[in-house]
């Protein structure tokens, strides 16, 4: 029976120390394992704020998109009742700058205006709005001013911004 004691108790000691060493490796593999999870860390936190800087720039541009679609639609101005005889731009073109000169009264000329084109498609006997977009807001104010001259021209023709 001591036999079947001492046996056991002799390895005993050269089992610890075995065990001792597998956790002195295992702590060092934690440790190790801590700082690569430390770096990770370390990395999304770069990237969440990174993101939010683009996030921040996106929103900002998205602001200055509005105001520069802002100042551009102000120069505009929508013509109704403009027949449609046209058969291309210049035609077009020069339809609106006989319109403005003969029934507003006011003086203009091809280079006063920057884009002229029709909206929609036309539906039988319907005429489709013109949009007119002017070099400088003067010449859409002067343009408004005189918007009370249209009504001697006939009811049909009309202008709205």
């Amino acid at each position: 029976m001591a036999q079947e004691i001492t046996g056991p108790m002799k390895t005993l000691p050269v089992e610890l120390e075995l065990r001792i060493k597998q956790l002195e490796e295992l702590t060092h593999t934690v440790a190790a394992q801590k700082g690569i999870n430390q770096d990770i860390l370390d990395k999304l936190d770069s990237l969440d704020i990174k993101t939010k800087e683009l996030s921040d720039k996106i929103q900002e541009q998205e602001s200055r998109i509005v105001q520069i679609e802002k100042m551009m639609k102000q120069k505009n101005l929508l013509f109704f009742g403009v027949p449609e005889k046209e058969k291309g731009y210049n035609d077009l073109e020069n339809a609106i700058v006989e319109t403005i000169n003969k029934n507003f009264q006011v003086k203009c000329d091809r280079s006063e205006l920057e884009v002229v084109r029709r909206f929609g498609r036309k539906v039988g006997e319907k005429i489709t709005p013109v949009l007119v977009t002017f070099t400088t807001m003067g010449k859409k104010a002067e343009l408004l001013k005189h918007t009370k001259n249209t009504t001697k021209s006939g009811p049909s023709l009309s202008v709205m911004e």
